[in-house]
Protein backbone atom coordinates (compact mmCIF):
# COMPACT_ATOMS: atom_id res chain seq x y z
CA UNK A 1 0.00 0.00 0.00
CA UNK A 2 1.24 3.47 -0.87
CA UNK A 3 0.44 5.23 2.42
CA UNK A 4 0.69 8.81 1.18
CA UNK A 5 -1.40 8.01 -1.88
CA UNK A 6 -4.13 6.49 0.32
CA UNK A 7 -4.01 9.49 2.69
CA UNK A 8 -4.33 11.89 -0.25
CA UNK A 9 -7.19 9.86 -1.75
CA UNK A 10 -8.97 9.80 1.61
CA UNK A 11 -8.60 13.55 2.02
CA UNK A 12 -9.90 14.17 -1.51
CA UNK A 13 -12.90 11.94 -0.90
CA UNK A 14 -13.70 13.61 2.43
CA UNK A 15 -13.44 17.05 0.81
CA UNK A 16 -16.05 15.99 -1.75
CA UNK A 17 -18.68 15.09 0.87
CA UNK A 18 -21.14 17.97 1.34
CA UNK A 19 -21.95 17.20 4.97
CA UNK A 20 -18.34 17.28 6.23
CA UNK A 21 -17.46 20.17 8.52
CA UNK A 22 -13.92 19.09 9.44
CA UNK A 23 -11.66 16.05 9.37
CA UNK A 24 -8.32 14.86 10.70
CA UNK A 25 -5.94 12.03 9.96
CA UNK A 26 -5.87 9.76 13.00
CA UNK A 27 -4.58 6.30 13.86
CA UNK A 28 -1.27 4.69 13.09
CA UNK A 29 -0.97 6.43 9.70
CA UNK A 30 -0.35 9.69 11.60
CA UNK A 31 3.09 8.58 12.69
CA UNK A 32 3.97 4.94 11.96
CA UNK A 33 5.75 4.09 8.69
CA UNK A 34 3.74 0.98 7.76
CA UNK A 35 0.13 1.33 8.93
CA UNK A 36 -2.35 -1.42 8.10
CA UNK A 37 -4.95 1.14 7.05
CA UNK A 38 -5.71 4.86 6.97
CA UNK A 39 -8.09 6.34 9.55
CA UNK A 40 -9.80 9.72 9.58
CA UNK A 41 -12.00 11.34 12.21
CA UNK A 42 -14.74 13.17 10.32
CA UNK A 43 -17.00 15.79 11.87
CA UNK A 44 -20.31 15.87 9.98
CA UNK A 45 -23.27 18.24 10.01
CA UNK A 46 -25.89 15.52 10.43
CA UNK A 47 -26.40 12.34 12.43
CA UNK A 48 -23.32 10.14 12.00
CA UNK A 49 -25.30 6.88 11.91
CA UNK A 50 -27.57 8.21 9.15
CA UNK A 51 -24.54 9.49 7.25
CA UNK A 52 -22.92 6.06 7.41
CA UNK A 53 -26.12 4.38 6.22
CA UNK A 54 -26.22 6.67 3.18
CA UNK A 55 -22.56 6.01 2.41
CA UNK A 56 -23.18 2.26 2.42
CA UNK A 57 -25.12 2.82 -0.82
CA UNK A 58 -21.88 4.27 -2.25
CA UNK A 59 -19.75 1.20 -1.54
CA UNK A 60 -18.77 1.84 2.07
CA UNK A 61 -19.24 -0.90 4.66
CA UNK A 62 -19.79 -0.69 8.40
CA UNK A 63 -16.54 -1.29 10.20
CA UNK A 64 -17.16 -3.80 12.95
CA UNK A 65 -13.64 -3.32 14.34
CA UNK A 66 -14.77 -0.25 16.24
CA UNK A 67 -17.51 0.18 18.79
CA UNK A 68 -19.70 3.23 18.96
CA UNK A 69 -20.41 5.23 22.06
CA UNK A 70 -24.06 6.14 22.54
CA UNK A 71 -24.69 6.93 18.89
CA UNK A 72 -22.05 9.68 18.81
CA UNK A 73 -20.03 8.05 16.08
CA UNK A 74 -19.97 5.35 13.48
CA UNK A 75 -17.08 3.74 11.61
CA UNK A 76 -17.24 2.92 7.92
CA UNK A 77 -14.64 1.37 5.65
CA UNK A 78 -13.79 1.15 1.98
CA UNK A 79 -10.58 -0.56 0.93
CA UNK A 80 -7.81 0.72 3.24
CA UNK A 81 -9.65 3.86 4.36
CA UNK A 82 -11.69 4.03 7.58
CA UNK A 83 -13.86 7.03 8.42
CA UNK A 84 -14.90 7.60 12.01
CA UNK A 85 -17.96 9.81 11.52
CA UNK A 86 -19.31 11.96 14.34
CA UNK A 87 -21.79 14.79 14.63
CA UNK A 88 -20.51 15.83 18.08
CA UNK A 89 -17.83 18.56 18.10
CA UNK A 90 -16.63 17.64 21.61
CA UNK A 91 -16.18 14.01 20.63
CA UNK A 92 -14.31 15.03 17.46
CA UNK A 93 -12.01 17.34 19.44
CA UNK A 94 -11.31 14.74 22.14
CA UNK A 95 -10.58 12.13 19.45
CA UNK A 96 -7.95 14.39 17.88
CA UNK A 97 -6.43 15.07 21.33
CA UNK A 98 -6.28 11.35 22.12
CA UNK A 99 -4.49 10.69 18.86
CA UNK A 100 -1.95 13.43 19.60
CA UNK A 101 -1.17 11.58 22.85
CA UNK A 102 -0.73 8.34 20.89
CA UNK A 103 1.56 10.11 18.43
CA UNK A 104 3.62 11.73 21.21
CA UNK A 105 4.12 8.31 22.81
CA UNK A 106 4.59 6.63 19.39
CA UNK A 107 2.23 3.83 20.41
CA UNK A 108 2.70 0.87 18.09
CA UNK A 109 -0.02 -1.47 19.34
CA UNK A 110 -3.60 -0.81 18.30
CA UNK A 111 -4.86 -1.91 21.72
CA UNK A 112 -2.81 0.84 23.36
CA UNK A 113 -4.17 3.47 20.95
CA UNK A 114 -7.70 2.26 21.68
CA UNK A 115 -7.03 2.47 25.44
CA UNK A 116 -5.79 6.07 25.12
CA UNK A 117 -8.85 6.97 23.06
CA UNK A 118 -11.17 5.38 25.60
CA UNK A 119 -9.53 7.36 28.41
CA UNK A 120 -9.09 10.75 26.71
CA UNK A 121 -12.01 10.70 24.26
CA UNK A 122 -14.59 8.67 26.17
CA UNK A 123 -13.71 9.55 29.77
CA UNK A 124 -12.99 6.00 30.97
CA UNK A 125 -10.46 5.29 33.70
CA UNK A 126 -7.26 3.33 33.20
CA UNK A 127 -8.79 0.49 35.22
CA UNK A 128 -11.63 0.25 32.68
CA UNK A 129 -9.49 -0.29 29.55
CA UNK A 130 -7.31 -3.08 28.22
CA UNK A 131 -3.79 -2.36 26.97
CA UNK A 132 -1.69 -4.55 24.70
CA UNK A 133 0.36 -5.73 27.69
CA UNK A 134 -2.77 -6.71 29.65
CA UNK A 135 -4.21 -8.61 26.69
CA UNK A 136 -0.90 -10.39 26.09
CA UNK A 137 -0.58 -11.33 29.77
CA UNK A 138 -4.11 -12.74 29.77
CA UNK A 139 -3.49 -14.78 26.62
CA UNK A 140 -0.17 -16.03 27.97
CA UNK A 141 -1.84 -17.04 31.23
CA UNK A 142 -4.65 -18.87 29.45
CA UNK A 143 -2.62 -20.57 26.74
CA UNK A 144 0.85 -20.55 28.26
Amino acid sequence: MNVQQQIDAGRALIASLPYVIDSALIGSAMYLPNPADIDFAVYVSEDAIQCAARMQDEGWGRCGNYDTEGGLWCAIRRDEVNLMLTHDLGFFTRYKTAMEVCKALCLEHKEDRIAVCQIVRDGKTADDVMTHAQIKATVDKLFG
